[in-house]
């Protein structure tokens, strides 16, 4: 801005003169004093150089833990608009992202199988609908699960088998009711550098392997929605399944023709995976699968909701049963 102006000025000035008659312009000479000798050879003072200005930085502040001070006070105020008084240190709390105080569930189950009374209580967080619930107990009995919930109510069931896997708890009974825990987060971390249409090198299970599990894990799970379909079941948890029998045969014809494809090998959990999506022809139906190249009972189901993977078990064997022959 300031050569632009400087620009108009000199322009400007250039303008005035034009049509007149340049004037002629005798310099003057100066009149020179003489100095003496003494002075001139005096040095100039110096000038003091100018202190530059600091600029102020302004100081980090030091990271308060906001985040977990506002899971803290969600939690609590979900608690005292149920209720209920409950210090959350004590709480397990638990959503998609993993359970903080796992050790608490660990603690519990080793308690049951030795058949050791146990309690633990917790939150189910990141729901759309949050909730309280507590796990007890007592020796020669079930595991008493109790659930509260504003929007549902409150819940009791009773669960048998307690299934433990490295990325997840579930809790069940004979009737297919579940509440599962996750450990920790689980996300494809980056695609391996391994062709889709190629077995992974070193690894036990191949391509055609995967595809063949993806596709019975999913016709398992869509055979036993619909042997279910009618029966009044209650999910008390959806982060983490088990399919403990293959129900392919009660798979609907359409889910029996759809076709697995690999798009790809991604690490997931330190692991390498083939994801298996299911086409109809060439239309993708939306079911999609994470299988492990290094053999391992979990399969990772897309879901279809928000894109986070479930673990599934399938065929899967309990760490505790309490059912009484």
């Amino acid at each position: 801005m300031k050569k632009i102006l400087i620009f108009i000025l000199v322009f400007a000035f250039l303008l005035s003169g034009c049509g007149k008659e340049p004037e002629e312009i005798v310099p003057e000479v100066p009149e020179i004093s003489e100095v003496s000798e003494s002075e001139s050879s005096k040095p100039l003072p110096e000038e003091e150089p100018k202190e530059e200005p600091v600029e102020e930085v302004p100081e980090e502040e030091p990271e308060t833990g906001d985040e977990e001070n506002d899971e803290a006070d969600y939690v609590r105020a979900v608690l005292e608009d149920l209720g209920i008084d409950k210090d959350t240190k004590e709480l397990v709390i638990s959503g998609n992202s993993g359970t903080d105080r796992i050790e608490l569930i660990d603690s519990f189950v080793a308690s049951v199988e030795k058949n050791e009374a146990a309690e633990v209580c917790g939150m189910m967080y990141g729901y759309t609908m949050p909730y309280y619930f507590e796990l007890s107990f007592e020796p020669g009995g079930m595991i008493k699960h109790t659930q509260i919930s504003k929007a549902l109510g409150n819940r009791i069931q009773e669960f048998s088998d307690i299934y433990e896997y490295e990325k997840f708890f579930c809790f069940t009974n004979e009737d297919g009711e579940k509440f599962s825990l996750l450990r920790e987060d689980i996300y494809e971390r980056e695609e391996l550098k391994f062709s889709p249409e190629q077995d992974v090198p070193r690894m036990p299970v191949t391509l055609s392997e995967a595809k063949e599990k993806a596709k019975r894990t999913m016709l398992s799970g869509t055979g036993y929605a619909e042997l279910t379909k009618d029966k009044e079941t209650v999910l008390y948890g959806s982060y983490g399944s088990v399919l403990t029998e293959d129900y392919s045969e009660y798979a609907d014809e359409y889910y029996i023709n759809l076709e697995p494809k690999c798009e790809g090998i991604f690490d997931v959990a330190g692991k390498p995976h083939y994801l298996i999506y299911f086409y109809e022809g060439e239309n993708f139906v939306g079911e999609g699968y994470y299988v492990c190249a290094d053999e391992s009972e979990v399969v990772f189901g897309v879901s279809m909701v928000d894109g986070n993977l479930v673990p599934i078990a399938y065929p899967a064997k309990p760490r505790v049963s309490l059912k009484t022959e």
